[in-house]
Formats: structure tokens, sequence, C-alpha cells
């Protein structure tokens, strides 16, 4: 009967007799043991009787861990010695024991398919033959019993040294390496105790501490049922935000409005983006013919629909009248429509107008202020607001633009031309005659720009307001500095 199997049956014997709480002694058996050589990668070595670990030679051991019993914990390994036995040392060196970390075979291993190895656990130096060593890899054991698909044994390794280890394959001296573990008996487990009261938790209260302070919990309650009060510090005050206006952008027609913020959080700049109004009806209104041949006492004002867009006044005044007036002046009636009331006397007749509500159909930028018409002079089909020549006298006026001035205001204009000369445009008051349709006034002071010569794309621009205010139903029109073949722009009237 061999040594091992007769360590195995006094291992079975003393547990037997050893009382519980104590501690013994068990065996971990050789069931694999095998080197390879990286100068011959592909020859296997597992029948050999000795195990070469030297800079070429890497030993590999594998041990059954069976004989220990049903239900050891790694708490329970009290210790574990790996014991080899060095049968010569040709150079001495530092030898380091690795866990190997996947799966091998003695009688197949090699060094081009050595398995994976871990780190080193243990090391030590063989200072001379013939002799056992024993090496203490009591956490290795320990993994292992935690895992035990993770045994897959130790690995030998030096690259200094040059010694000759007995494999279990050597029947001259079988002293084949072993494991010497010590198991721990934890004894019986004690009858459990009652169950404990079910703590509970709840919330007290929730109070500021002071900027800069810590937060703290702290419990008025029992250690079973705690009652936590949290005390949160203030943060810190922020810088106070301002806010300003940004750009104001006209859209197209038809989409939102809309608003988007710039700049930082403290300081945040409001953008708006407000929608081109829809085009209106009437594009222009112009005079016709001015008579004072009817009856006394009859007032007629006729409205010629050859265009509903583009109306033209007609008035026939009776041959009595003494002096004409103007009456209201509104824009809610239909398209094409126009209305003139004489209920005052025949002799001194009002006038009552009534335009469109759409009455014009201006485009693009509106000049500050309330708007009140917008009007234009051109030629060709691209802006029929009128056909009559420009003129450079300062004595009469200079385009049949008109305007009445609703309500008292400060007046202001602004002009878009594409007329190719720099003209000078003055805003001027009108005085009604009975020898033509009207006659410029004086000028309106302050209410004079000058735009540049057109040449080519968006027209030029200018924009003039008057230094003071003008009375309610004042007639205003524009004259213009210079004449001009090509005369095309358009102006809008405002009221600041």
């Amino acid at each position: 009967m061999s040594k091992h199997i007769c360590m195995k049956w006094m291992v079975a014997a003393m547990m037997a007799v050893i009382p519980t709480g104590a501690a013994y002694a068990t065996e971990g058996v050789v069931v694999g043991d095998a080197y390879v050589n990286s100068a011959h990668p592909a020859m296997n070595y597992g029948s050999l009787s000795n195990l070469y670990v030297n800079s070429n030679g890497t030993a590999l051991i594998q041990f059954d861990l069976s004989s220990l019993p049903a239900g050891t914990t790694a708490s329970q390994i009290g210790a574990a010695s790996l014991k080899v036995y060095v049968n010569r040392v040709n150079t001495s060196g530092l030898v380091s024991v690795l866990p190997v970390t996947s799966a091998w075979s003695e009688s197949t291993v090699t060094y081009s398919t050595i398995p994976t190895l871990g780190s080193t656990v243990a090391s030590f130096t063989p200072a001379a033959a013939q002799q056992f060593i024993v090496i203490d890899i009591t956490s290795l054991v320990q993994s292992w019993v935690t895992t035990p698909s993770s045994n897959y044994g130790i690995a030998l390794t030096t690259s200094s040294g040059d010694l000759v280890l007995d494999s279990k394959e050597n029947d001259e001296t079988s002293h084949a390496a072993h494991l010497d573990i010590t198991v721990v008996s934890q004894g019986p487990p004690g009858t459990p105790g009652a169950n404990g009261a079910a703590a509970t938790i709840s919330l007290g209260s929730t109070t500021t501490g002071a900027a800069g302070s810590s937060a703290s919990v702290t419990n008025t309650g029992t250690s079973s049922a705690a009652v936590l009060n949290f005390t949160i510090p203030e943060g810190a005050v922020g810088a106070t935000p301002t806010i300003g206006i940004g750009s104001t952008t006209t859209g197209a027609a038809g989409s939102n409005a809309s608003v988007t913020i710039s700049g930082t959080a403290s300081a945040p700049q409001l953008n708006f983006s407000i929608p081109q109004g829809a085009a209106g009806v009437v594009q222009s209104i112009a005079p016709g013919t001015v008579a004072n041949t009817a009856t006394p006492g009859a007032g007629m004002l006729t409205v010629s629909n050859g265009a509903t867009a583009n109306p033209t006044i007609n008035v026939n005044f009776p041959n009595d009248v003494q002096s004409v007036s103007i009456g209201s002046v509104t824009n809610s009636g239909s398209t094409g429509t126009f209305t003139f009331d004489a209920s005052s006397t025949a002799t001194k007749p009002k006038f009552d107008i009534n335009f469109p509500a759409l009455s014009n159909n201006a485009t693009g930028a509106i000049p500050s202020g309330i708007p009140y018409t917008v009007t234009g002079h051109g030629v060709g089909t691209s802006i029929e607001y009128a056909s009559v020549a420009g003129t450079s006298s300062s004595t009469s006026i200079a385009s049949p633009e008109v305007a009445l001035v609703p309500t008292a205001c400060t007046p202001s204009f602004t002009i878009y031309s594409w007329v190719p000369s720099s003209i000078t445009f003055t805003l001027m008051n009108v005085i009604p005659d009975t020898e033509t349709p009207f006659s410029a006034g004086s000028a309106i002071s302050g209410a004079s720009c000058t735009t540049s010569a057109w040449t080519m794309g968006s027209p030029e621009t200018c924009t003039a307001t008057a230094s003071g205010s003008i009375s309610a139903l004042t007639l205003i029109t524009l004259e213009a500095s210079a004449a001009s073949a090509n005369a095309i722009y358009v102006l809008a009237f405002s009221c600041q």
C-alpha cells in the first residue's frame, strides 16, 4: 500500500475521533504535474520523473482538494503549505509561485499551449538539494475553496535559478509535491436568536443653516424609531440679472412672431422678430377732376371704380360754395368705397371721408410712430402709385403724394429711393387752391433729408422728423430738390 493511500486512511480515522471545534490536518494530492520548455515549444514532458525549473523551463502542478470536508469555507482554512522536493540545485536563484488561471492537461501541455498565469503569490530561493521546501500559499488555497472552478494549480518560474524537482512519476524517491492543509472547525451553528423589532425611519424637520456652514443630520428619535432632522446651508446670493433689448427684425409675411434670448444668464438680451404685415388693397389714390359747376346747394363726390386698388376721386363743388372743410376721416369702408357728406350748409360743405379698411400695401420696415399713409412715385408698371413727373420748383408741389394728419403730432417720413441721383426731400404743408388742386405752402421745420444716388440692389433711404408738432387735419406733401426722368421712390408718413 502506498504512502499516499495510508495517509488518506489516517486522515479519515482522525476525523472520526477529533472532537467538534478542534483543528485537524488534511492533504491535497497531486493529480497532474509537468514542465514546458521554451527551447522545445512543441514537446510534452508530462511523463518525466523530474520537473525542470530554469530560464527556459516552467513547472506546472495541480492538486486535488476532495479530501476537504463538504461545506468547508475559506475561513476554515487555517493554513495551506506547498511542499516540493528539490532533487538538484544547479544554480541558486529566486523561484516564483503563480496561480494557473486556465485549464491544461499533463499529457498534452507544451510551451506552445501553456495555460495563462496569474500574479506571484509566493516565492523561495533553494539553497541545498535533496530536501523538501515548504511555501505558504494559504490565501491561494482559500480562493480555490471559495471558487472550486478556479483551481487549475500552480506554476513555478525563475529567471535566474536552475533546479530540478521530483514529479509524481519519480518511483525512486516518491517525493511528489503535495499540500498540507490545516482545517479549523467552527462547530455546529447555534440556535438562532429571536427576530428583533422592525426599525422605522421618519423625516423630522428641515431647516436652512447659515451660508457657508456644513449640512448636518440629527436623530431625535431612538435607534429603532429614528427621526431624522436635516439642516441644509443657505446658498450664496446670486448676481442681480439685467435684461436688455437686443435686435428687432422683420420676419416673412405669414410667419410667427418670436423672441430669442442671447447674452448670458445674468444679462440676457431679448431679440424680437415681428412678421411683415399682409398686403393691403388700395395701392394709390390719385386726384381726378375738380370743378365748381354744380347746382348751388348740391355737393357731389364721385368715385370711379375702374380698378378698386387704384381709385380716382372726382370732386364737383356747387358754384356758390364759400368754404370747404374736412369732417371725419375713417378707414372702415369696403374695397373701393369713399363717401362724402354735405350736411352742414350748402355754401359751407364738409367732407366726411371713409377709406377702405386696408388702405395700403406697404411692405418691409415701417417708420417709428403711428403710420397713417404710405405712398410712392414711379414709372413703368413696377410701382403704379402715380405717373406725374417730379419738379424742382420750391413753390409748387413736387408730386401728388398728399397726406392728411389725423391728429396733432410731430410728423415724420421715410424715403426708399431708386432715383439714380442724390435728391433732397422736404416735408411741406399744403394750401387748398381754387385754381389748381393744391399749392405748396411753407416747409415744415426740421423735416428734410437727402438720399444718395441709387445704383443697384437695395434702395437708398433717409428719414426725417419735424422739430415741432403740426395741427390736426393738416395736409402735407413732399417736395423734391430736383426732377428725374426715372423717379421711382416709396415714402411713408408717420405721426410721432
